[in-house]
């Protein structure tokens, strides 16, 4: 077996020709004698950190320093229990609805405002209340008009189907396939049954034809 030198302690050691094969195929460049050397390694050109939570200096691997910035973490902490004790932090919040100050963690803050959410409330009840109040795009249950859409839609068709004139299981079709197209003529809406809508797609898909013409061909049928 060929000898080689652990790229750790130096030490000479054995390891089978198969091995290193599989290792320079899988673009590994570094061998080791042992476990111990190949994690002591993982520290070779490590950074000095500072705990954000007890402020104890450690050292952490540049390749797990960029994993946690790629995902957004900008916090490094030495260990586990400094990483779950920093998350239980709690601050003094006012809630924007009642006024009543409340507890609420630290990282559930953070949370709320890297989501972009513009107010916190001391509970659902508040939330649900505060929220009854916001119209509009600014309300976060707001759902982009699809339900103003469907009802202007099926009025339009008198609720019913425009192949079959079923008046069950409608749908509200979209003739170019943009759903957030909503002229305010209804000149994107038609309204179908599941059957016919189901068969529409089908038919342009197996077809190869665009969903005008298979539409044109489903009324002509």
């Amino acid at each position: 077996m060929p000898i080689i030198k652990c790229d750790y302690c130096g030490i000479e050691f054995d390891k089978k020709q198969s091995n290193i094969n599989q290792s320079e195929r899988e673009g590994l460049i570094h061998y080791f004698c042992s476990k111990e050397c190949f994690g002591k390694s993982n520290y070779l050109g490590s950074k000095t950190l500072i705990c954000a939570f007890c402020g104890k200096s450690f050292k952490k691997s540049q390749k797990l320093i960029n994993r946690s910035l790629k995902i957004g973490l900008s916090n490094h902490f030495c260990s586990r229990e400094c990483s779950s004790e920093f998350r239980k932090r709690t601050s003094v919040i006012i809630c924007d609805y009642c006024g009543k100050d409340f507890e609420k963690d630290q990282h559930d803050i953070n949370r709320a405002n890297k989501k972009g959410y513009k107010h916190l409330y001391c509970s659902r009840e508040c939330m649900g209340n505060a929220n009854k109040l916001i119209r509009g795009k600014e309300n976060p249950h707001y759902k982009t008009g699809v339900k103003l859409y469907r009802r202007e839609a099926l009025a339009m068709y008198e609720n019913n189907c425009l192949i079959c004139s079923c008046n069950e299981k409608l749908h509200v079709h979209h003739i170019d396939g943009n759903r957030h197209n909503n002229p305010s003529d209804g000149s994107n809406w038609i309204v179908l049954c599941q059957l016919c809508h189901n068969r529409l797609h089908i038919k342009s898909r197996h077809e190869n034809i665009s969903l005008q013409k298979s539409l044109k061909l489903l009324q002509a049928c």
